[in-house]
């Protein structure tokens, strides 16, 4: 082949797919969500319509001989459809049609494809767009870069999706970087779905597994082999422990085709099969993922054994490895893959059967086959991709339990596979339910690793918990110290961190204290992390000379030194001391050359020195890897500039802005973006220049982002902070004030720099409401509740029409303070002023539902003057149906329920179970009226699942109670054998 031939293509076309919209974003920032799914800066997405559209979406191509990629960037950067094109099959599932359901972690979530998840699961941008590039590369191959620089964490991911010339497999390369100066918690899983066809098997290498019966042998446990898709009635993850290889997949049996995943299983450990079951409870998803493209399971691979793990990646730190993707057919099956090769080996009395399939060509390969050791067959074949080779060798003794190796060399002698099948091995035993909570038994020590398993997961309010009752056992006990100061550094807390972490020197350096002296680089197990978190508390105060001491005694550190040459250049920096910021930071790049963050600013510092083409270097160098770098790109727009490259600089521009403004999401039904979205990329840019003291630049930065059709308050806040910071005061008190009459919808601030930018905001402008509103809401996101509540009041004192400072101060004294009467007058002035608000109306039902008074005839009067744009909202109305049934007014709640169609969330069954007791109350009600007839039919509606309701009947469902008052009313109507027929049925489940 050419080597013109060989160049793999790169385009963008525009790709029209049916869609069933979404619902506006909602505007209540999400502030009492459970801790494992916190989604906040983010606005939930799940209002479902259900209403049917063609839109269009921008597609990213990527294309070889052998494989064609499709991407959508504005879709959470999936890859929707992979094309085989030796058999011009697809490889995944692809689903034909945009249809959401409520499964994200914000709402909308689509099936199909491969979606990549980080730093939690069906993540915050997963229908959302994200940040990608396309690049093509020397040796005739090209890649997409997809990825995001993530709000909730800080951190940033991409993906990498290459084809190379000649090869039929998808290399998959993922970086995740830690930009901020803490601990963060994530994990990555990438999560591909494949068609569930009664002949799909679970291909991997796992010995033992993790599902809902509980830790299995595998893949046979009580006589049943649980890798078939179609032994799952119910839903279940299968995630596979004591997997000793580095491949594992999929093979629809029925259809001779499959997939296989490889990659290094120390760096890659999850392998994991999910299926919503062959029941109804999960063929229903069917009806609310997709119109005709039928069952789906996903096979997904992750950076942790299980979904249960999470871990935290530390300050700058950057992971990445690479996984491959690609297709087989016509094989029967796998038992073993690497990258260049998948292996199936069937045997007989006196036969065995090797069947090869290569993902690249390898000419006159050597295949050998050995049984028990001895020297058995030696073949030479030549492979090529999309063609199985098919090697049949006859023995003349039966095999038995022998062992079989399988020896695939090159004609240059190089390996490219070697396997051995060895007699299988009976696993027997009994399911074992996992411990995901250990319990501690009541030590400092054991309270202290609960803590940490608590922050781990998500739970910081239990982990500052079990931190202090670790301390009231060992009130010195310097980790359990330093742990709960990290937290109250996340929530802005620096004066107890500052106490926590200086009692913790204190602590380990008492043998030193008794001497009267101590040296500033003695070396102490654990010393290095306290004296870090203790310059970060310092740093983020503004007491810089506290904060250089604590970073200085960091540079003979194994693990903290180059963080600390790191904050010493930043602090040197925000002195104006570019020389003495610039050799700081080279220091820090000297020990970790792949700290993204400390490049980029280096390259700033050379920049701001003179040092262009030095800048430049640094910033190419950060682009190879890191091409979605923000402050890289800017960087490289800035450097031009002050070179005088008009031409190279507007290129660099358009790149930035294509980087940081984010198009509208065509699956929504509005035609808006909400500014945290459209703009978010402009706020967290600027802020890292902030940080860092460059305000120069980050007044560019955010004056970029006034000049769009979308208004910020937060940029617009924070530049005039930078204004003022530049002794800009007339233009700082001038964008001060216009911030404080902007929309302050959709605005929610999550950076801790902000603290100070609207506490500057007040000293201009004492009055400033929304500024009170913005500081509240960010210090109640970061668990500073009570300070939060009376900012609050006092901006409802400036403004005292802002329904979301009601709606959050109702919220707060109903989940924080348990003050019902307090919280209900607060949601009914909400309500009053914004009464198109859906989410008002479902909260509000809620807490009268809850409180411990009688409101049953104001939820129903509330609830049935909603608008009719409200009522769209399946929320709103399974929330009437629930006032109207706590009413009496059970037929009035049987309309509503059999007339509208509910969208579930995954695992939810509350509406069904509240359509089943309707219809049980209401033939109670007959039967007890004399009217057994109609007690029939709601008893018979009572057993049913219907698909309006959205919910499948679960395998093994019977509802006894139901079925006997069903008995009793076909006795009372004479029908003895009806329900003679009933009982029996009750009787044999």
């Amino acid at each position: 082949m050419s080597g013109e031939a060989a160049q793999v293509s790169v385009r963008e076309e525009a790709l029209d797919l049916t869609t069933y919209l979404v619902g506006p974003e909602d505007k209540n920032p999400p502030i009492e969500r459970d801790p494992r799914w916190w989604v906040y800066p983010y606005a939930m997405q799940d209002f479902i319509l259900g209403v049917k559209a063609v839109r269009r979406y921008k597609a990213v191509i990527l294309e070889n001989e052998y494989l064609k990629l499709v991407v959508l960037p504005e879709l959470g950067g999936r890859l929707y459809q992979v094309i085989d094109k030796t058999t011009g099959e697809e490889f995944f599932y692809c689903n034909h049609v945009i249809k959401p359901a409520r499964i994200g972690l914000r709402g909308a979530w689509l099936s199909g494809g491969v979606e990549f998840n980080f730093p939690n699961g069906h993540t915050v941008t997963t229908v959302s767009p994200v940040l990608y590039k396309v690049e093509k590369h020397p040796d005739g191959s090209a890649s997409i870069i997809i990825g995001d620089h993530e709000y909730v964490s800080r951190m940033s991911w991409s993906v990498t999706l290459t084809l190379r010339p000649g090869k039929a497999y998808i290399e998959e390369r993922v970086r995740l970087f830690n930009h901020t100066p803490l601990p963060q918690r994530y994990w990555f899983w990438s999560n591909s779905a494949v068609h569930a066809t009664p002949g799909l098997r679970f291909v991997t290498p796992a010995r033992r597994a993790l599902t809902s019966l509980g830790i299995i042998p595998y893949p046979f446990y009580k006589r049943r082999d649980y890798s078939w898709y179609r032994v799952w009635e119910h839903a279940s993850d299968t995630f596979s422990l004591e997997a000793d290889e580095d491949f594992f997949g999929w093979y629809l049996h029925d259809l001779d085709r499959g997939g296989v995943h490889v990659a290094c299983r120390y760096e890659v450990e999850g392998k994991k099969l999910f299926t919503w079951g062959t029941a109804d409870s999960g063929m229903i998803w069917v009806d609310h993922l997709t119109d005709f493209d039928g069952q789906y399971c996903e096979i997904q691979s992750g950076r942790f054994l299980t979904q249960f793990e999470y871990e935290f990646m530390e300050p700058h730190f950057l992971e990445e490895w690479v996984e491959y993707w690609y297709p087989i057919h016509g094989t029967g099956g796998f038992v073993y893959a690497n990258r260049d090769v998948a292996l199936n080996l069937e045997t007989s009395d006196c036969e065995v059967k090797v069947t090869l399939y290569p993902t690249g060509s390898f000419r006159n390969a050597v295949l050998k086959v050995e049984v028990d050791g001895v020297d058995g067959w030696e073949r030479r074949i030549d492979l090529e991709p999309g063609r199985p080779s098919v090697e049949v060798f006859h023995v003349a003794e039966e095999l038995g339990s022998k062992t079989i190796r399988i020896h695939l060399t090159s004609e240059d002698d190089v390996e490219i596979l070697s396997y051995v099948k060895r007699p299988e091995e009976k696993r027997e035993g009994e399911a074992v339910k996992p411990k995901h909570t250990p319990e501690p038994t009541g030590t400092a020590e054991e309270l202290y690793f609960k803590g940490v398993y608590m922050a781990k997961k998500g739970f910081e309010d239990e982990a500052l918990k079990f931190f202090s009752k670790a301390l009231e056992k060992d009130p010195g006990f310097s980790q359990a110290k330093v742990d709960r100061a990290v937290i109250l550094i996340k929530r802005g807390l620096f004066d107890m961190a500052v106490k926590d972490l200086r009692e913790a020197v204190e602590r380990i350096l008492t043998a030193e204290r008794e001497r009267g002296f101590a040296s500033k680089l003695n070396r102490y197990p654990g010393l290095d992390r306290v004296y870090y978190y203790l310059g970060v508390a310092y740093r983020l105060m503004g007491r810089l000379e506290e904060a250089r001491e604590c970073f200085w005694r960091l540079i003979v550190s194994r693990g903290y030194a180059s963080l600390g040459f790191y904050f010493l250049g930043e602090i040197a920096l925000l002195e104006g001391r570019l020389e003495e910021a610039l050799r700081m930071l080279q220091r820090a790049l000297r020990l970790d050359p792949v700290d993204v963050k400390a490049k980029t600013l280096t390259a700033a510092v050379l920049r701001r020195l003179g040092k262009v083409e030095e800048a430049i270097k640094l910033i190419r160098e950060v682009l190879e890897d890191e091409p979605l770098s923000l402050m890289a790109n800017f960087e490289l727009m800035l450097a031009y500039e002050t070179q005088g490259l008009s031409d190279k600089a507007e290129e660099a521009r358009r790149t930035v802005e294509a980087l940081l403004y984010r198009p509208r999401n065509p699956m929504f039904v509005d035609e808006s973006t909400p500014p945290y979205y459209s703009l978010g990329h402009y706020l967290e840019l600027g802020v890292q220049y902030e940080e860092a003291g460059l305000y120069e630049e980050a007044v560019r930065v955010f004056s970029m982002g006034l000049d769009k059709p979308v208004r910020y308050p937060l940029i617009t806040y924070h530049l005039a902070y930078c204004l003022d910071r530049l002794g800009k005061t007339e233009e700082a008190a001038r964008m001060f004030e216009e911030a404080s009459t902007m929309s302050i919808e959709y605005v929610f601030p999550y950076h801790l720099e902000s603290v100070k930018v609207f506490k500057r905001a007040l000293e201009f402008n004492p009055g400033d409401g929304n500024a009170m509103y913005l500081l509240g809401l960010l210090l109640y996101a970061k668990g500073r509740r009570d300070e939060a509540v009376e900012w609050w009041k006092r901006s409802l004192e400036a403004n005292p029409n802002n329904p979301l400072a009601h709606r959050n101060l109702g919220l707060a004294y109903w989940r924080h303070r348990r003050d019902y009467t307090t919280a209900l007058s607060h949601y009914r002035e909400a309500l009053r002023l914004d009464p198109h608000n859906s989410r008002l109306y479902v909260e509000f039902d809620q807490l009268c539902e809850e409180a411990p008074l009688d409101l049953v005839e104001e939820r129903v009067k509330v609830l049935e003057s909603a608008p009719e744009d409200v009522m769209k909202d399946d929320y709103v109305a399974e929330r009437l149906a629930r006032a109207y049934t706590a009413a009496g007014r059970l037929l009035d709640a049987y309309r509503v329920l059999t007339s509208r169609k509910f969208y579930p969330w995954e695992g939810a069954t509350a509406t069904r179970k509240l359509y089943r007791d309707v219809c049980v109350k209401l033939g109670s009600k007959a039967l007890e009226s004399g009217n057994p007839e109609e007690a029939v039919k709601f008893f018979k509606a009572a057993l049913e699942f219907p698909r309006n309701i959205g919910v499948g009947r679960p395998p093994g469902y019977v509802d006894r109670e139901a079925l006997e008052l069903l008995a009793k009313a076909y006795e009372t109507l004479g029908d003895l054998e009806s329900a003679r027929r009933v009982r029996e049925s009750v009787a044999e489940s």
